[in-house]
Protein backbone atom coordinates (compact mmCIF):
# COMPACT_ATOMS: atom_id res chain seq x y z
CA UNK A 1 0.00 0.00 0.00
CA UNK A 2 2.70 2.53 0.59
CA UNK A 3 4.08 1.12 -2.76
CA UNK A 4 1.61 2.64 -4.46
CA UNK A 5 0.87 5.59 -2.52
CA UNK A 6 4.48 6.78 -3.19
CA UNK A 7 3.76 5.76 -7.25
CA UNK A 8 0.98 7.54 -7.33
CA UNK A 9 2.16 10.81 -5.88
CA UNK A 10 5.48 10.27 -8.39
CA UNK A 11 3.18 9.46 -11.45
CA UNK A 12 1.28 13.21 -9.81
CA UNK A 13 4.23 14.87 -10.01
CA UNK A 14 5.34 13.22 -13.10
CA UNK A 15 1.77 14.44 -14.93
CA UNK A 16 2.55 18.00 -13.39
CA UNK A 17 5.89 18.21 -14.53
CA UNK A 18 5.22 17.15 -18.22
CA UNK A 19 2.14 19.50 -18.23
CA UNK A 20 4.64 22.48 -17.41
CA UNK A 21 7.14 21.34 -20.05
CA UNK A 22 4.56 21.12 -22.76
CA UNK A 23 3.77 24.33 -21.58
CA UNK A 24 7.54 25.06 -22.25
CA UNK A 25 7.39 23.24 -24.94
CA UNK A 26 4.97 25.35 -26.97
CA UNK A 27 6.13 28.61 -26.08
CA UNK A 28 9.67 27.39 -27.24
CA UNK A 29 7.85 26.07 -30.83
CA UNK A 30 6.12 29.60 -30.76
CA UNK A 31 9.55 31.33 -30.80
CA UNK A 32 11.75 29.19 -32.31
CA UNK A 33 8.87 29.47 -35.18
CA UNK A 34 9.55 33.55 -34.84
CA UNK A 35 13.41 33.29 -34.36
CA UNK A 36 12.98 31.01 -37.92
CA UNK A 37 10.76 33.66 -39.44
CA UNK A 38 13.30 36.36 -38.20
CA UNK A 39 16.58 33.90 -39.24
CA UNK A 40 14.65 34.12 -42.47
CA UNK A 41 14.58 37.79 -43.15
CA UNK A 42 18.32 38.54 -41.55
CA UNK A 43 19.53 36.13 -44.07
CA UNK A 44 17.50 37.77 -46.56
CA UNK A 45 19.20 41.21 -45.87
CA UNK A 46 22.21 39.58 -45.83
CA UNK A 47 22.47 38.44 -49.23
CA UNK A 48 21.39 41.87 -50.32
CA UNK A 49 23.94 43.69 -48.04
CA UNK A 50 26.37 41.51 -49.53
CA UNK A 51 25.46 41.78 -52.76
CA UNK A 52 25.82 45.99 -52.45
CA UNK A 53 29.15 45.56 -51.01
CA UNK A 54 30.20 43.99 -53.60
CA UNK A 55 28.90 46.44 -56.05
CA UNK A 56 30.30 49.21 -53.41
CA UNK A 57 33.70 47.61 -53.47
CA UNK A 58 33.48 47.69 -57.16
CA UNK A 59 32.59 51.27 -57.87
CA UNK A 60 35.01 52.63 -54.85
CA UNK A 61 37.78 50.88 -56.93
CA UNK A 62 36.78 52.62 -59.88
CA UNK A 63 36.37 55.98 -57.93
CA UNK A 64 39.78 55.32 -56.78
CA UNK A 65 40.95 54.48 -60.41
CA UNK A 66 39.00 57.73 -61.58
CA UNK A 67 40.11 60.15 -58.81
CA UNK A 68 44.03 59.24 -59.06
CA UNK A 69 43.74 60.31 -63.30
CA UNK A 70 41.94 63.52 -62.18
CA UNK A 71 44.77 63.92 -60.17
CA UNK A 72 47.17 63.67 -62.63
CA UNK A 73 45.34 65.42 -65.34
CA UNK A 74 44.65 68.21 -62.47
CA UNK A 75 48.55 68.43 -61.88
CA UNK A 76 49.21 68.23 -65.30
CA UNK A 77 47.07 71.44 -66.40
CA UNK A 78 48.04 73.20 -63.55
CA UNK A 79 51.87 72.80 -64.96
CA UNK A 80 50.56 74.27 -68.21
CA UNK A 81 48.72 76.78 -66.53
CA UNK A 82 51.84 78.00 -65.14
CA UNK A 83 53.88 77.49 -68.38
CA UNK A 84 51.15 79.50 -70.17
CA UNK A 85 51.19 82.08 -67.58
CA UNK A 86 53.87 84.09 -68.21
CA UNK A 87 54.10 84.52 -72.17
CA UNK A 88 50.25 85.78 -71.75
CA UNK A 89 51.27 88.48 -69.29
CA UNK A 90 54.19 89.00 -71.67
CA UNK A 91 52.22 89.32 -75.23
CA UNK A 92 49.15 91.22 -72.97
CA UNK A 93 51.58 93.68 -72.04
CA UNK A 94 53.35 94.16 -75.32
CA UNK A 95 49.84 94.70 -77.03
CA UNK A 96 48.65 96.68 -74.63
CA UNK A 97 51.90 99.12 -75.18
CA UNK A 98 51.18 98.77 -78.53
CA UNK A 99 47.48 99.90 -77.90
CA UNK A 100 48.42 103.20 -75.99
CA UNK A 101 51.17 104.06 -78.61
CA UNK A 102 48.32 104.03 -81.67
CA UNK A 103 45.87 105.67 -79.39
CA UNK A 104 48.09 108.65 -78.87
CA UNK A 105 48.94 109.15 -82.57
CA UNK A 106 45.41 108.79 -83.36
CA UNK A 107 44.50 111.19 -80.74
CA UNK A 108 46.02 114.04 -83.11
CA UNK A 109 43.94 113.27 -86.28
CA UNK A 110 40.76 112.64 -83.73
CA UNK A 111 41.19 116.35 -82.65
CA UNK A 112 42.12 117.88 -85.98
CA UNK A 113 38.84 115.97 -86.56
CA UNK A 114 36.81 117.49 -84.10
CA UNK A 115 37.72 121.02 -85.07
CA UNK A 116 37.20 120.60 -88.83
CA UNK A 117 33.28 119.24 -87.85
CA UNK A 118 33.21 122.58 -85.19
CA UNK A 119 33.82 124.69 -88.45
CA UNK A 120 31.81 122.68 -90.87
CA UNK A 121 28.89 123.37 -88.28
CA UNK A 122 30.42 126.93 -88.12
CA UNK A 123 30.07 127.11 -91.99
CA UNK A 124 26.45 125.76 -91.64
CA UNK A 125 26.21 128.43 -88.91
CA UNK A 126 27.26 131.04 -91.64
CA UNK A 127 25.44 130.15 -94.38
CA UNK A 128 21.87 130.57 -92.63
CA UNK A 129 23.17 133.66 -91.01
CA UNK A 130 23.83 135.06 -94.58
CA UNK A 131 20.89 133.65 -95.58
CA UNK A 132 18.90 135.27 -92.68
CA UNK A 133 20.77 138.49 -93.02
CA UNK A 134 18.76 139.67 -96.31
CA UNK A 135 15.60 139.50 -94.41
CA UNK A 136 13.81 143.18 -93.57
CA UNK A 137 14.02 144.97 -90.32
CA UNK A 138 11.95 144.29 -87.34
CA UNK A 139 9.93 147.00 -85.27
CA UNK A 140 12.68 147.71 -83.01
CA UNK A 141 15.30 148.66 -85.14
CA UNK A 142 17.14 144.81 -84.50
CA UNK A 143 17.15 142.63 -87.44
CA UNK A 144 14.61 139.69 -86.41
CA UNK A 145 17.32 137.05 -88.37
CA UNK A 146 19.32 138.09 -84.87
CA UNK A 147 17.43 136.26 -82.61
CA UNK A 148 17.36 133.47 -85.40
CA UNK A 149 21.00 133.50 -85.38
CA UNK A 150 21.34 133.56 -81.50
CA UNK A 151 19.10 129.98 -81.78
CA UNK A 152 21.32 128.64 -84.79
CA UNK A 153 24.55 129.12 -82.19
CA UNK A 154 22.93 127.16 -79.22
CA UNK A 155 21.42 124.39 -81.86
CA UNK A 156 23.51 124.02 -84.98
CA UNK A 157 21.83 121.41 -86.47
Amino acid sequence: HLFEDKNAKLLRENAKLLRENTKLLRENTKLLRENTKLLRENTKLLRENTKLLRENTKLLRENTKLLRENTKLLREYTKLLRENAKPLRENNTKLLRENAKLLRENAKPLRENTKLLQNTKLLNILSKFNYLRGKENDWDGRTWWQEDVKYLCRNPN
